[in-house]
């Protein structure tokens, strides 16, 4: 025999509106909680019961669909004087068939591990570890930049000071001999002093040599020409 509803999906059926156009879509656990309304309708154990939601649709519309069939089965219908009851309870495989859809399986990954122990996969894991060596490289860098950036200010103060420790003389070396000269950094230094080679030292003996012919011939002409204006003095 045909199942009485039209299976639309997993666990879904439908069966025509008995209140107006279109269908009523029922799932099978709506079904169940139906038929066990019912049974407590017949039994009058349902007074005490909730009555499960789109039970009064439903039944009317399963009702109404048998009497157009012709079947005899029927579902109890609530009412203010109570139950109304038109004939035997359908069954759960008179509504959907003999084969029951399996149970939809929980998903339960939120609080069970992965078969492969981790909660990432294998190339997001690769992606974080990657990402994670690139840091700890970046961050070695910049430690070992900074550390050189220190010693060379350092080295750099060391110079400053062993420059200003040094004597305050130049040294110079041009050949012929060496000439130091003191430029005397106080008010308090002594005068400065040039030591100079030896060929210069010739040379400035020569020069001095020539000037002092120099002044001896203009001497000696002063001396003729004071003499001989003695002497005109005298004539006259």
């Amino acid at each position: 025999m045909a199942p009485i509803l039209t299976r639309i999906g997993a666990r879904r059926y439908t069966l025509p509106n008995g209140l107006g156009n279109g269908d009523l879509m029922v799932v099978l656990d709506m079904l169940r909680a139906y038929l066990e309304h019912d049974a407590h309708l017949r039994s009058g154990t349902a007074a005490d019961r909730a009555s499960p939601a789109g039970y009064g649709d439903f039944s009317l519309s399963f009702n109404m669909l048998q009497t157009t069939n012709g079947l005899t089965s029927r579902v109890a219908e609530e009412s203010s004087e109570g139950p109304c009851i038109s004939g035997p309870s359908p069954s759960l495989t008179d509504l959907i068939g003999e084969e029951v859809p399996p149970a939809q399986p929980v998903h339960t990954s939120a609080s069970q591990p992965p078969s492969d122990g981790r909660w990432l996969s294998s190339r997001r894991a690769e992606l974080m570890e990657e990402a994670l060596w690139m840091n700890l490289e970046t961050s070695k860098r910049q430690r070992e930049w900074r550390d050189r950036s220190i010693a060379e200010r350092k080295a750099a103060k060391r110079a400053r000071h062993t420059m200003s420790s040094l004597p305050d003389h130049q040294t110079t070396n041009k050949g012929e001999g060496t000439s130091v000269i003191h430029t005397g950094s106080t008010p308090h230094s002594p005068p400065s002093a040039t030591t100079v080679s030896p060929r210069h030292l010739s040379q400035m003996e020569v020069d001095n040599d020539e000037a002092r012919t120099h002044t001896s011939e203009s001497t000696r002409g002063d001396t003729e020409k004071g003499a001989k204006g003695k002497g005109r003095a005298t004539k006259k």
